[in-house]
Formats: structure tokens, C-alpha cells, sequence
């Protein structure tokens, strides 16, 4: 009974809820620099250096750290393959994208986080097969909690201080991606368009693509104007459309060239073993033919012995009279000479220069 008891008390019991994830704090950089690392131990990469005041988000606390999440998010390395370029920008391909600090696999490389398919993020560098890239700013890095000022809730205006903050952090980035100041006008923009138009025409000019990324991406960065951006956004993507179309048909060339080369090398090969290596000259032990000789004019009147070999009819002179071939009629012979075109299309006299009665043998 008390076995029974004990075993139903579970189900008198309420469900229990599940563990809460821990409330984002609000916080500010109380530190001269605040130094955000990829993991919470010293000897990890550095990832971002925030100057005092900046507001940040703790999302979790390990001490004497703190996960923070920071104004305009992390720079970080992602592995190339997995972004669709669109100029100075990509879009994540797939999930479970790994954010590393630095551009390799290794443990010193421990993941910030994971990025998900559809983050579009701003490209920064490049090096080997990596992109360096700003992450959304959901991925966090880590700081020393006694470098925080811990504020708790959201304070008034906390909303506006994370823009401004984002703002004074992107500032450098946007700064190396625009163009020479003032911000490209509408002019520079439509020119820039004109030029996009002419390499959609073709040919491809690769010095005349960078022109127009360059203003699209300064319009891109710089620029407040709604349809402007978006027209530097279309512009950007057409123009990557336009690269990666004029690279596969690089490829296509090169593979034609290829093919060509090797074509061209295959007929010269073929041509040689035609042709064949100079033959040397035979030696005079050397027959030219064996059979047996008989007399048959039908085959061709004006040289009317041939030699039989293998079922062919084979017709032969002496050079010169040398021999008298009816002295050797119905023996098998070997001969030797040269072959003499005949007046008879496609038939050629063998013009014997030396002959050798067999020994009798049985035919």
C-alpha cells in the first residue's frame, strides 16, 4: 500500500515549470576600455574593445564574467562558403554557422556563437576561405564583470543610447566603405546605374565593376534615403549576379582553350604516327614477298607472272630482264624489289630486284 501511495505522489504533485532563462540586464562599460573576449578565460581572442560608457546586455553571468551582447553586434570570422555575397554584404546560406574570432578552425578559436539562416551581415575582410564579418548583434562575447556597471533593467532612454552607441561604433566600418565625402549625390548615383547597364551589355570590365561598387556601397552606408538604399541594395545585388556570371564564363573559356590545346595536340600526334619514324633501309636478306609464281595475264596483261601469297594476286617484272620469270613457274619464291605504279588505277607492279627459289615443299 505505501508502495502504491508513494509511486501515484508524483502525478498529485504539480507540474513543475521549466527553469527560466535568466533576465538581460542592462549595463554600461565602467572600465577606461571595456575588453569583450570570445570566452570567458584571459588567454581567449579578443573580439571587440568598447570605450567607457557604452551600454551592453548581459545575457549571462559565469564569475568574475559576464556574457554581453554589444551596439551594432561583433566582428567575427565565418567560413565563406557558407555566404552568398552581394558586394560589401552576405546573406547566411544555411544554420548552425559557426562566428569564430579568429579565421581558423582551432581551439583557440572557440565559437561566439552560431548564425542562422538569412542573417545578412556586413562584409569586412577576407582571408584565404573566410570572411571577416559583423554578426547580428543577438551573438555575445565575454567581459570581466568587475568592468561593468550593472544597471538592472532598462533605464529611460536606454533604447536611444544603444542607437547612439551603434552609431559611434559602425562610424570607422562605414568610414572605410564609403566613398570620398560628401555622400555620392543623384548624379554619381545614375552614372553608376549607366555603367551597371553597360556591363549587363557586356563585355565584362572587372576596373568599371569596382567603379560602380564603390558609389553603390557608399550610397549603401552612408546614405538616409530610403529608395536611395534600396536602389544601391538592387544595384549591388545585380552587379555580384553580373560577377559571378562573368567568372563561370571565364571558366567556360578557359576549358574551351583547354580542350583546343589539347585538340591541337591529338592531331599532331596522330599526324606523327602517320607519318611514322624515317624507316630504315631494309637489309638485303630481307624478302619483299613469298608465294608462288605463276603465270595469269587476266590479272594484268602487261605483266603477266604473278605471285600467289595468302590468296592475293600479286603481279611482277624483272628489273632490267634480270631474270627469266617462266624458268620459276608453279615454285614458291622470294623476292625483293620495289613497287612501281601501273597504268591501271589502284594497282601497283612489283619490280623484282632479287629472287630465291624455296626449297620444294608440298603446296
Amino acid at each position: 500500500m505505501f508502495t502504491l501511495l508513494a509511486l501515484s505522489l508524483p502525478a498529485l504533485l504539480p507540474a513543475q515549470e521549466p527553469a527560466a532563462a535568466p533576465p538581460v540586464e542592462a549595463a554600461r562599460i565602467a572600465a577606461e576600455k571595456g575588453v569583450i573576449r570570445s570566452f570567458h578565460h584571459p588567454s581567449m581572442p579578443v573580439v571587440a574593445e568598447l570605450p567607457a560608457g557604452t551600454p551592453v546586455r548581459i545575457t549571462a553571468r559565469r564569475e568574475p564574467w559576464a556574457r554581453v551582447q554589444v551596439p551594432g553586434g561583433l566582428v567575427v570570422w565565418v567560413y565563406g562558403t557558407y555566404v552568398e555575397r552581394r558586394g560589401a554584404r552576405g546573406v547566411l546560406t544555411t544554420d548552425h554557422v559557426r562566428a569564430r574570432p579568429l579565421p581558423s578552425t582551432g581551439p583557440e578559436s572557440y565559437p561566439v556563437g552560431q548564425f542562422a539562416k538569412g542573417d545578412e551581415v556586413a562584409i569586412l575582410g577576407e582571408k584565404g576561405d573566410w570572411l571577416q564579418v559583423r554578426a547580428p548583434e543577438r551573438l555575445g562575447g565575454w567581459i570581466r564583470l568587475a568592468d561593468l556597471e550593472v544597471l538592472g533593467a532598462e533605464p529611460s532612454g536606454w533604447a536611444d543610447q544603444w542607437a547612439a552607441a551603434r552609431r559611434t561604433l559602425l562610424a570607422p566600418v562605414a568610414a572605410e566603405a564609403a566613398a570620398p565625402a560628401p555622400e555620392p549625390d543623384a548624379a554619381a548615383l545614375d552614372q553608376a546605374e549607366a555603367k551597371l547597364a553597360r556591363l549587363a551589355a557586356g563585355p565584362w570590365d572587372s576596373a568599371l565593376a569596382d567603379e560602380v561598387e564603390a558609389v553603390l556601397g557608399a550610397v549603401l552606408w552612408s546614405s538616409d534615403d530610403v529608395v536611395r538604399v534600396d536602389r544601391a541594395r538592387i544595384g549591388l545585388d545585380r552587379l555580384e549576379t553580373l560577377r559571378a556570371a562573368a567568372a563561370l564564363a571565364e571558366k567556360v573559356e578557359a576549358e574551351k582553350m583547354k580542350h583546343a590545346r589539347e585538340a591541337v595536340a591529338a592531331e599532331a600526334a596522330a599526324a606523327r604516327l602517320e607519318s611514322g619514324p624515317a624507316q630504315p633501309k631494309a637489309p638485303a636478306d630481307r624478302f619483299t614477298l613469298i608465294g608462288w609464281l605463276e603465270y595469269r595475264p587476266r590479272v594484268y596483261s602487261a605483266a603477266p607472272w604473278v605471285i600467289v601469297a595468302g590468296g592475293r594476286e600479286q603481279p611482277v617484272l624483272a628489273l632490267e630482264g634480270r631474270y627469266r620469270l617462266q624458268e620459276f613457274a608453279d615454285r614458291e619464291v622470294a623476292v625483293r624489289g620495289r613497287y612501281r605504279p601501273s597504268s591501271r588505277p589502284g594497282l601497283k607492279v612489283l619490280e623484282i630486284e632479287r629472287l630465291r627459289v624455296l626449297p620444294q615443299r608440298p603446296r
